[in-house]
């Protein structure tokens, strides 16, 4: 198996620092703290050092403090304290990805996310690089627009503080989870209505033995794949629909009786095209969330600017 970075012990959360000052700051240049650390999280649980040199800096160094969660399920250590180096005999992140990913599920349960295939980790990575390639774009516009940054990124880059290192524990728990079913919400009607149920159809207890797990409602990370609760689930979220357009979205494989704000769905095993139209649209969706990508390209330009 391969081995990933050292952790690092975490750092008194102020530092002596004026937090509310540079947190006050970074409200008044438009960062939504309340979601910040969700969206951060988020775009942080799988990068690696050579994610953050192709997307953002190829300066970026291998002794960093950029917090991700470890793939290696393993392993009893769940959050790295540094993004790991992971080199490449292919420098483009789709071939390095694959190359990680098909030499390492071997084992499904091991690598990740519990119970998820290879192809289903590769559909995960393309949704990464894809969201990390529109936070580079804001990226770089930051980096033309005069910040103080010394006053602002105290604020964002101190993980503990602003609960960024919470959200990576929460869905360090997720993908850890032991599972039987993966549930989503309010899938696409047209996918479901047209696709006929096979043997690897994921539902209920009948579901393959490797499948992703099923995640009753209560234990759902914050983070996870189509859930948000309230006012904490992003319009762009996977999954998300508004309350009056649930009804219309029902499907005919729902594990129970939608009512409420229970409605959960079985998603298919991703195996052929009708199952990728299910997952491209409800679970691995390129995201469009002008808040999340500023929030994190933000991050990320204050996370270079410790380092220059």
């Amino acid at each position: 198996m391969y081995s990933e970075a050292k952790p690092q012990n975490l750092a008194d959360s102020s530092n002596n620092k004026d937090l509310g000052k540079s947190c006050s700051s970074a409200k008044d240049l438009g960062v939504n703290l309340d979601d910040f650390s969700t969206h951060v999280a988020h775009n942080l649980h799988s990068i690696t050092l050579q994610d953050i040199q192709f997307f953002f800096d190829p300066t970026f160094p291998e002794g960093n403090d950029v917090p991700t969660v470890n793939t290696d399920l393993t392993s009893d250590m769940e959050i790295l304290l540094q993004a790991p180096s992971r080199p490449s005999v292919y420098k483009f992140p789709s071939g390095a990805a694959l190359d990680f990913i098909l030499m390492n599920n071997d084992n499904i349960d091991s690598l990740m996310e519990k119970r998820t295939s290879s192809l289903e980790k590769i559909s995960h990575a393309a949704h990464m690089q894809e969201m990390w390639y529109k936070v580079s774009l804001q990226y770089k516009k930051l980096e033309k627009t005069v910040i103080d940054l010394d006053q602002v990124c105290s604020c964002l880059v101190d993980e503990q503080s602003n609960k960024i290192i919470d959200r990576l524990q929460d869905i360090a728990n997720d993908l850890r989870k032991e599972k039987e079913v993966i549930m989503f919400e309010f899938a696409d009607q047209e996918v479901h209505e047209n696709h006929e149920e096979t043997d690897t159809e994921r539902i209920g207890k009948a579901m393959a033995p490797h499948s992703r797990g099923y995640r009753q409602r209560k234990a759902i990370a914050p983070h996870s794949r189509g859930y948000r609760q309230g006012k904490a689930m992003a319009p762009h979220s996977r999954g998300y629909r508004q309350e009056k357009e649930i009804a219309a979205h029902r499907s005919p494989y729902e594990h129970t009786k939608a009512h409420g704000d229970d409605d959960l769905i079985p998603s298919p095993e991703l195996t052929d095209s009708k199952s990728w139209e299910f997952w491209k649209k409800n679970i691995d969706a390129p995201m469009n969330d002008a808040e999340m990508e500023y929030s994190a390209a933000l991050y990320f330009r204050c996370k270079m600017h410790q380092y220059k």
